[in-house]
């Protein structure tokens, strides 16, 4: 590796995969990982047999009157949920897979079944302002 690239185990790649379609946030999930977030879209695009979901220069299927909206994300997530989960369970138990794979496959399965909070902060929700307090304390020297 003279370039510096870094080598991912496929095991690795499919658990990155099966947490982001399980609904993490992207950017949640390459941090925790180490990776950049693009990568995780590449992977999964290699994994659907590396076509796009949309080609260019043609509409997304949304966008086409005589066609269905489109599902939404937690919607199409939760259709894949029980295959998620029965690939991270594979990957937790596999005994060639690597130990950050493994890991990295018993916290999401423990997350979920511990019903972690989501990572995303809404952008929508304005956020308070912290409260502020400051005190001004004269101190006499002399006691």
């Amino acid at each position: 590796m003279a370039n510096g690239a870094r080598i991912f185990s496929p095991e690795f790649k499919t658990v990155a995969i099966a947490r982001f379609e399980l609904g993490e946030s992207p950017t949640a999930l390459a941090v925790e990982l180490g990776i950049d977030r693009s990568l995780i879209y590449k992977w999964r695009q290699a994994q659907r047999g590396g076509r796009p979901t949309v080609e260019p220069g043609e509409r997304s299927a949304a966008a086409k009157p005589d066609k269905p909206p489109r599902r939404s994300m937690r919607t199409a997530a939760q259709a894949h949920a029980d295959d998620a989960l029965e690939t991270l369970a594979a990957i937790m138990k596999k005994d060639g897979a690597s130990e950050t794979s493994r890991i990295a496959a018993a916290n999401a399965i423990l997350n979920r079944a511990h019903a972690k909070p989501d990572q995303a902060a809404s952008a929508a929700a304005p956020r308070k302002p912290l409260p502020t307090r400051i005190e001004w304390v004269i101190v006499d020297p002399k006691g």
